[in-house]
């Protein structure tokens, strides 16, 4: 038996991370969409390009600020 294994290591520094759940399916050049809440409270969409993941988060490399709030949407409505 064989196994062909790639092991992809990365480390970055002051780059916002993401819960995979917050990000949206892919579009067509692989950019994700994320709910910021506005200091008005407000929802807005964001578009962003991601780079390192794990089983939990994403690196955001372009589209969002450190601080900015990110709204995880809740599954099912409630």
């Amino acid at each position: 038996m064989n196994a062909l294994v790639t092991i992809f290591s990365g480390r970055t520094e002051k780059a916002p991370l993401v819960p995979l759940s917050a990000l949206t399916d892919p579009d067509a050049r692989g950019r994700y969409r994320v709910q910021v809440r506005t200091p008005t409270g407000e929802l807005i969409q964001r578009l962003v390009t991601t780079g390192l993941t794990d089983k939990n988060n994403a690196e955001v490399l372009d589209g969002l600020s450190v601080s900015d709030d990110v709204v995880i949407p809740v599954v099912g409505g409630q």
